[in-house]
Protein backbone atom coordinates (compact mmCIF):
# COMPACT_ATOMS: atom_id res chain seq x y z
CA UNK A 1 0.00 0.00 0.00
CA UNK A 2 2.82 2.32 0.33
CA UNK A 3 2.75 3.39 -3.47
CA UNK A 4 -0.11 4.61 -2.82
CA UNK A 5 1.08 7.77 -0.43
CA UNK A 6 3.95 10.00 -0.84
CA UNK A 7 7.55 9.54 0.72
CA UNK A 8 7.07 11.39 3.57
CA UNK A 9 3.91 9.58 4.89
CA UNK A 10 5.65 6.40 3.81
CA UNK A 11 8.36 6.57 5.73
CA UNK A 12 6.05 7.93 8.65
CA UNK A 13 4.03 4.46 8.27
CA UNK A 14 6.92 2.32 8.18
CA UNK A 15 8.55 3.79 11.30
CA UNK A 16 5.45 3.82 13.56
CA UNK A 17 5.20 0.29 12.66
CA UNK A 18 8.75 -0.91 12.59
CA UNK A 19 9.25 0.83 16.14
CA UNK A 20 6.46 -1.43 17.60
CA UNK A 21 7.71 -4.68 16.22
CA UNK A 22 9.30 -7.34 18.92
CA UNK A 23 12.67 -8.05 18.23
CA UNK A 24 12.60 -11.27 15.93
CA UNK A 25 10.47 -10.06 13.80
CA UNK A 26 10.07 -9.99 10.29
CA UNK A 27 8.73 -6.69 8.11
CA UNK A 28 7.99 -7.57 4.82
CA UNK A 29 7.68 -4.13 2.17
CA UNK A 30 6.75 -4.42 -1.55
CA UNK A 31 6.55 -1.16 -3.12
CA UNK A 32 5.90 0.69 -6.71
CA UNK A 33 9.17 2.05 -8.15
CA UNK A 34 10.26 2.86 -11.76
CA UNK A 35 12.20 5.62 -13.10
CA UNK A 36 10.59 5.35 -16.56
CA UNK A 37 7.37 7.99 -17.01
CA UNK A 38 5.69 5.56 -19.45
CA UNK A 39 6.08 2.33 -17.67
CA UNK A 40 4.63 4.22 -14.41
CA UNK A 41 1.65 5.89 -16.45
CA UNK A 42 0.89 2.24 -17.27
CA UNK A 43 1.59 1.10 -13.98
CA UNK A 44 -0.58 3.39 -12.76
CA UNK A 45 -3.78 2.43 -15.04
CA UNK A 46 -3.20 -1.17 -14.72
CA UNK A 47 -3.40 -0.97 -10.45
CA UNK A 48 -5.59 1.85 -9.51
CA UNK A 49 -7.97 4.98 -10.71
CA UNK A 50 -5.90 7.02 -8.09
CA UNK A 51 -2.45 8.19 -7.74
CA UNK A 52 0.42 6.15 -7.21
CA UNK A 53 3.54 7.26 -6.25
CA UNK A 54 6.81 5.44 -7.48
CA UNK A 55 9.39 5.62 -4.64
CA UNK A 56 13.50 5.60 -5.74
CA UNK A 57 14.84 1.90 -4.62
CA UNK A 58 17.24 4.01 -2.39
CA UNK A 59 14.02 5.55 -0.72
CA UNK A 60 12.69 2.14 -0.14
CA UNK A 61 15.99 0.37 1.39
CA UNK A 62 15.51 2.96 3.73
CA UNK A 63 12.79 1.84 5.37
CA UNK A 64 14.41 -1.24 6.50
CA UNK A 65 17.22 1.02 8.08
CA UNK A 66 17.90 -0.79 11.48
CA UNK A 67 16.95 -4.24 10.14
CA UNK A 68 18.83 -7.10 8.73
CA UNK A 69 18.17 -7.93 5.09
CA UNK A 70 16.75 -11.30 4.14
CA UNK A 71 18.24 -12.88 0.74
CA UNK A 72 18.19 -12.15 -2.05
CA UNK A 73 17.82 -8.18 -0.20
CA UNK A 74 15.59 -5.86 -2.17
CA UNK A 75 15.10 -6.87 -5.50
CA UNK A 76 12.23 -7.30 -8.00
CA UNK A 77 9.09 -9.23 -6.66
CA UNK A 78 9.55 -11.90 -9.25
CA UNK A 79 13.27 -12.56 -7.57
CA UNK A 80 11.66 -13.84 -4.49
CA UNK A 81 9.48 -17.15 -5.77
CA UNK A 82 11.35 -17.41 -9.45
CA UNK A 83 10.54 -21.00 -9.34
CA UNK A 84 6.79 -20.58 -8.84
CA UNK A 85 4.07 -19.30 -10.65
CA UNK A 86 5.47 -15.81 -10.93
CA UNK A 87 7.92 -15.92 -13.99
CA UNK A 88 11.65 -14.27 -13.04
CA UNK A 89 12.14 -11.38 -14.21
CA UNK A 90 14.44 -10.77 -17.47
CA UNK A 91 17.85 -9.86 -17.53
CA UNK A 92 17.21 -5.84 -18.13
CA UNK A 93 13.85 -5.97 -18.06
CA UNK A 94 12.03 -2.94 -16.11
CA UNK A 95 11.61 -3.61 -12.31
CA UNK A 96 7.47 -2.50 -11.61
CA UNK A 97 8.23 -3.97 -7.85
CA UNK A 98 10.67 -3.79 -5.17
CA UNK A 99 9.83 -6.60 -2.66
CA UNK A 100 12.39 -7.17 0.20
CA UNK A 101 12.12 -8.91 3.73
CA UNK A 102 13.88 -7.52 6.84
CA UNK A 103 14.53 -8.82 10.64
CA UNK A 104 14.44 -7.01 13.56
CA UNK A 105 17.86 -8.08 15.41
CA UNK A 106 17.99 -7.15 19.28
CA UNK A 107 16.95 -8.72 22.77
CA UNK A 108 13.41 -10.00 22.30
Amino acid sequence: MLHFVPAEQARFIVNAFSGHMAAGSYLVISAGTSSDPDLREQFAAAYSPGPLVSHPQGEIARWFSGMELVAPGLVSATEWRPSSIWRSAEEGAPVIILAGVAHKTGRP
